[in-house]
């Protein structure tokens, strides 16, 4: 053989070789997007897919891949995502035959590409191109009634947001500046009484905080006081804020009393923190008739207290996310009742009372929208709801709009918006309404004074308030002596301040029909007998104390012992977690009382495992590995085995059929893939 072709053999070679590993690392780049893409961590999916498309430029999918990212990431202008969906569109598969939207040489952009492209130019205001979208994607997808429906929905939202744009509420926006909102997602503004403290919802980094499989930072509460403007806010700490994610939902019009959202389990639920002196305390779970194995999130009160407002996807409601409400019942809540008037099978959340009480502000995608959630109003009338109201452009945009709350007043609105110059992702603003006239309330904000050497006031109060009309009502001051109520125009009311049924002080005050809204500020002060009765009294306080422990062991043994665990693609191991451990303390505990059955189920979607033989194997090694861990605490802790009874497992396979579409459809695929552990008598 001649030298010469030796040596182009030779090159053929090495050319081929490098190619091969250029492919290789192309491949790996490209499973590790796919990777942040499937578990909806866009933050990372983001730059994976740009530096992806700046090797393989007209790569359809690679560029619908990256549109889809940045459309949905909050981590740049979605108007930056209609360029890569119109080159995906140029390169559209016709049929999911022979496709795959995970292989490494798949080009072809999926056929939804269609639908992306119309959210892109929904978001862009360009109504008549994102219905031109729809309405293409409609000839050439085949779709059941219900995705017809729903596409259906997605043009009206277009028409309506045409519509709302072409007619602005007058409203002016102010951004509350870099001491309150960050680079990462700030949203759901809450007040105390006076509008000098702030507390909001942070997903911010610091402070210990962990991150999701999302990418995104678990929600932590954070707090500012306002001087002359707002100082940097912190979190506000323990016992509120732990290793878990907090939320807060709504303070109550006095200012003394926290509702806040916990992920104790797979569900979170709705927790109470008080304020007592200068502290709140530590958040307890709010009980059976509000809280259940499904999901309870937002929540307020009614201006007396003695109503509570939530939403949860329990079982029995029209579908999705309902408002449910519930009157307090002596020291516990009544029965939840569905609030039907207001709910549709889509959601309906974050339910904030005005300090009026005239008005229910919620979030909902069921009801005439702008595009995804949209904030909406009920009149409140007694019982009885109005039908709700679309807050209309700009409070709402073509974006999801879920936190709303006002000041006393009425004029100033509080919202949680992603604009182009803010501080970047969700950024809370101040909405003020100049053309709208001021409530037509008084605002009774009362003090009992603690400086007789009382550190903190007994529960033991009553606030009568009684009107020249007939009216009735009591109220509690909080353990700092604070509290406050509404007056309405048209009346004179007495005003009278007890502590253990001793009269400590009267007030009177005339509120005349037509009364504009103002604000009385009355302090009463304690003599020596009365600083005797209102202080607390420490054996009370540890036998109350004793009671809600007793009440919430109650409660605890009444929840069943379980751990349920969702998997990401292809996972099959149990990792350490705060739910994890809870669950073992339990089922220990459960085991000193006498023997228990474990059951296991496991189960795998049905989306092809690249790892594993089958997805039923890969289904029992995840239930098998679950039994594993188990036996190996039982070690550890030395649990008496011979009262631990392992039943057989039940590894499963379910969920839709897989149809290429696993970026789109992630969370239906994603609920088949999970071990589920309960532990019985």
């Amino acid at each position: 053989m001649k030298k010469s072709t030796l040596v182009l053999i030779a090159m053929i070679l090495s050319t081929a070789i490098v190619n091969a590993q250029r492919a290789a690392d192309f491949c790996k780049k490209l499973e590790q997007a796919n990777y942040h893409l499937n578990y909806n961590n866009l933050t990372e999916a983001v730059p994976a897919f740009e530096e992806l498309v700046k090797q393989e430029p007209a790569n359809a999918l690679l560029n619908y891949n990256l549109g889809f990212s940045i459309l949905n990431s909050g981590v740049r202008e979605k108007s930056e995502g209609l360029k890569y969906l119109l080159e995906a569109e140029k390169n559209m598969v016709k049929s999911a035959t022979n496709y795959d939207d995970l292989d490494c040489n798949e080009k072809r952009a999926p056929l939804v590409t269609l639908y992306v492209l119309g959210d892109a130019f929904m978001y862009n205001g360009n109504f008549d191109k994102a219905i031109e979208k729809f309405e293409k994607y409609r000839t050439l997808e085949k779709m059941d009634k219900e995705s017809a429906a729903e596409l259906d929905r997605k043009i009206d939202m277009c028409r309506f947001a045409d519509a709302s744009m072409k007619k602005p509420v007058k409203a002016e926006f102010t951004n509350l500046g870099s001491a309150i909102n960050t680079k990462f997602p700030d949203y759901a503004a809450f007040f105390n009484d006076d509008e000098s403290t702030i507390y909001f919802n942070s997903r911010r980094e610091g402070n210990g905080n962990f991150q999701g499989l999302d990418g995104k930072y678990f929600e932590s509460i954070h707090t500012s006081i306002k001087s002359d403007s707002w100082q940097p806010s912190d979190i506000i700490g323990s016992p509120i804020s732990e290793e878990e994610n907090d939320a807060i939902m709504s303070v109550s019009p006095d200012g003394t009393k926290m509702l806040i959202y916990k992920d104790k389990k797979e569900n979170g639920n709705i927790f109470l923190s008080e304020l007592k002196g200068d502290s709140w305390t530590t958040p307890i779970d709010m009980g059976p008739s509000i809280n259940s194995k499904f999901r309870e999130i937002g929540a307020c009160f009614s201006l007396d207290g003695n109503t509570i407002y939530f939403s949860s996807d329990k079982k029995g409601g029209k579908g999705g996310m309902d408002l449910y409400k519930s009157a307090r019942n002596g020291n516990s809540w009544g029965a939840a009742e569905n609030i039907t008037e207001l709910n549709t099978k889509y959601d309906e959340t974050n339910p904030w009372l005005s300090l009026d009480g005239k008005n229910l502000f919620f979030s909902s995608n069921g009801h005439v929208t702008m595009g995804g959630m949209d904030l909406v109003k009920s009149a409140v009338n007694g019982t009885s709801f109005g039908a709700p109201e679309n807050l209309g452009y700009p409070i709402n945009t073509v974006d999801d709009d879920m936190y709303y709350a006002e000041s006393l007043d009425g004029r100033t609105g509080y919202v949680s918006q992603s604009i182009k110059g803010g501080m970047g992702d969700l950024d809370i603003y101040s909405v003020f309404y100049a053309d709208r006239k001021p409530n037509s309330i008084t605002v009774y904000m009362g003090k009992i004074n603690l400086n007789t050497g009382v550190k903190e006031l007994t529960g033991d109060n009553k606030i009568i308030v009684k009107g020249s009309d007939g009216s009735e009502k009591t109220y509690k001051a909080a353990s700092n002596g604070k509290f406050s109520f509404n007056l309405k125009p048209g009346a004179k009311y007495d005003v009278s301040v007890n502590i253990k049924n001793k009269q400590i002080g009267t007030d009177m005050i005339d509120v005349p029909a037509g009364s504009a809204y103002q604000e009385i500020k009355k302090e009463f002060d304690l003599d020596p007998e009365a600083a005797k009765l209102a202080q607390v009294n420490e054996a009370e306080k540890k036998a109350e104390a004793e009671r809600k422990a007793a009440e919430a062991a109650e409660n605890a043994k009444a929840k069943p012992i379980g751990f349920k665990l969702f998997f990401q693609y292809n996972k099959k191991d149990i990792a350490a977690s705060n739910d994890f451990s809870d669950f073992i303390k339990a089922f220990e505990a459960a085991v000193k009382e006498g023997p228990v059955k474990i059951k296991i189920e496991a189960s795998a979607s049905k989306v092809p495992t690249a790892r594993f033989k089958s997805n039923q194997d890969l289904s029992m090694l995840r239930g098998e590995n679950a039994k594993k861990k188990l036996m190996e605490v039982m070690t550890q802790k030395k649990i008496d085995a011979k009262k631990v009874t392992f039943l057989p497992i039940d590894a499963l396979v379910g969920g839709p059929e897989y149809k290429n579409d696993f970026n789109e459809n992630r969370k239906a695929y994603e609920n088949f893939q999970y071990i589920d552990i309960s532990v019985t008598k």
